[in-house]
């Protein structure tokens, strides 16, 4: 199948040689990950399978070209190629399709009805936990995937089977691919934000939205931040207008940071007056944010021990979050609510995605019904070390957003007395190499922690030298190495510990020298 390639890679020169959009200060690189524009090699075009290996043992969210919040691309029928009668493990009240090909059929029982035929695929929502799907005749493919929120992103077009967007090939398990091609919004458009990889494993604690005197709200949380439904909207009452509430049910930590998030619209012809997490129950937290009714001029209040955020997705939406860790008192108590809406007479709140989370930061949307549920952690972005280009010097660049701090992004390691690695810190970035036990490190930048908090940095390892660059300007070098570690055999790990996006990977088997780190990180 034909690759999707940068837009510049086969334009020539006035010279009559190709011009190579990734190389810097005359330096080619060796190795290229290109993933906004789907633009993978090293020795030769690749493909992303080819060049990285990474797994998730579970399904996830992140949000694609339209806006929408989807699944990623994954199946849930195992042996897809050779169709076979089996159950599967859904999510009662959660909508699934059924797809396949061939002259046969597949029946649908337990949690869901009907009959699915090529081109005729069947959605259900699922009214128990256990979907049965059974072979009749030939089927040759045969795929399940959960396509309620905003359905399933399209599986990318080089992992993808001729003719279908949303067939993952299975074997004994079922298979989530990465989430490639997630979206962020920039404050006019959604643009390609290149892979989105959490290694953080985390947990939805919110369960179910309440209302309080005057306020109506719809059972369930639905939609989606560029759609609105009864499903997910708060009516005040004119006349008696008071608030509305998201519950948790959550034996608290003392020492732990929990995150509150969720979607907000304001949808009414008078102003929400705020939204405010409350210092319910010993909760030392109060947030809040005024929209005015052009869902305009947005401010944050803050109480103690809590840090806030409001990200402007886009069609009037915006995803506000507060970050908090309890007091002592709070420890062992089970609070009935932490979100209080206030608004104007006649005024109405839109809310997606509540979600309460033990984390720093937020993280995907993690939908809930009912029961708490838990992402499953990405694993890294691994090349292995037969694919790494290497020789007497080796420079790397890495670009993308991070969503908050303190993380190892790159590791290349043989072992604790050789390695090298990439890493951001609250404030700054450091780049490390050790050889035979020697260390040696530069440390400088500057970053603000935060949710998509875009860097582009870049460093450079010789026998004699250390150095990186962040965004444009390279720091001062250390020159006291006396060796470069022998990573010659050993796996590359990109995003080793990260929460973010990562948009493009560069490595060169040369010094680049400050200058190239430079203009690569520019």
């Amino acid at each position: 199948m034909r690759e999707i390639v940068s837009p510049l890679s086969g334009i020539r020169s006035p010279f009559g040689r190709r011009v190579d959009p990734y190389k810097v200060a005359g330096f080619r690189p060796a190795l290229v990950a290109d993933m906004s524009k789907d633009y993978y090699r090293n020795v030769s075009r690749q493909t992303f399978n080819n060049i990285f290996t990474t797994s998730r043992l579970g399904n996830a969210t992140m949000t694609d070209s339209d806006g929408l919040v989807k699944w990623a691309p994954h199946n849930l029928a195992l042996n897809s190629a050779t169709p076979a009668t089996q159950s599967i493990t859904v999510v009662s009240g959660a909508d699934y399709t059924v797809e396949c090909t061939g002259s046969g059929s597949i029946t649908l029982s337990g949690a869901g009805t009907g009959t699915v035929t090529e081109g005729s695929p069947v959605e259900v929502t699922a009214s128990t936990t256990s979907l049965t799907l059974t072979v009749v005749g030939s089927v040759d493919l045969m795929w399940c995937y959960r396509s309620d929120l905003g359905g399933m992103a399209p599986v990318p077009v080089d992992a993808r089977v001729a003719g279908s967007t949303t067939y993952v090939p299975t074997t004994s398990t079922a298979k989530y691919l990465p989430r490639r091609h997630n979206h962020v919004y920039d404050g006019s458009a959604w643009v390609d934000a290149g892979t989105l990889i959490e290694t953080e494993a985390r947990t939805n604690y919110q369960t179910s939205i309440g209302a309080g005197t005057g306020v109506t709200v719809s059972s369930g949380i639905s939609g989606s931040p560029s759609g609105a439904s009864d499903a997910n909207r708060f009516s005040k009452d004119a006349t008696d207008p008071r608030y509305g509430y998201i519950s948790y049910n959550l034996t608290v930590s003392s020492s732990t940071a929990y995150t509150v998030s969720a979607y907000f619209k304001w949808d009414g012809h008078d102003m929400i007056t705020s939204l405010e997490y409350n210092n319910i129950t010993n909760f030392d937290v109060a947030w809040r944010v005024d929209f005015s009714a052009t869902s305009s001029g947005i401010s944050i209040s803050l109480e103690s021990n809590a840090t806030g955020n409001v990200e402007d997705v886009g069609n009037g939406w915006y995803r506000c979050s507060a970050t908090f860790t309890s007091g002592a008192s709070a420890t062992g108590v089970n609070p009935s609510s932490l979100v209080q809406l206030t608004g104007g007479d006649g005024a109405s709140i839109l809310i997606y995605g509540a979600q309460l989370e033990a984390g720093s930061t937020p993280s995907s949307y993690i939908p809930t019904s009912g029961s708490t549920v838990t992402r499953a952690a990405d694993s890294p972005l691994t090349i292995a070390g037969a694919d790494v280009p290497w020789g007497s010097a080796v420079c790397i660049q890495m670009e993308g957003d991070a969503t908050g701090d303190s993380f190892t992004m790159l590791r290349w390691y043989a072992d604790a007395n050789n390695y090298i690695t990439q890493e951001i810190g609250a404030s700054d970035f450091t780049f490390e190499q050790a050889a035979s036990g020697t260390v040696d490190s530069v440390t400088g930048g500057s970053i603000t922690s935060g949710i998509n908090v875009p860097f582009n940095i870049a460093s450079r390892h010789g026998s004699t030298f250390i150095n990186g660059a962040v965004d444009g300007t390279a720091l001062t070098a250390d020159t006291t190495p006396v060796a470069l570690p022998d990573l010659s055999s050993t796996d590359l790990q990109i995003t080793y510990d990260f929460m973010g996006n990562v948009k493009q990977v560069r490595v060169w088997a040369v010094d680049i020298g400050d200058t190239g780190l430079e203009a690569a990180t520019s």
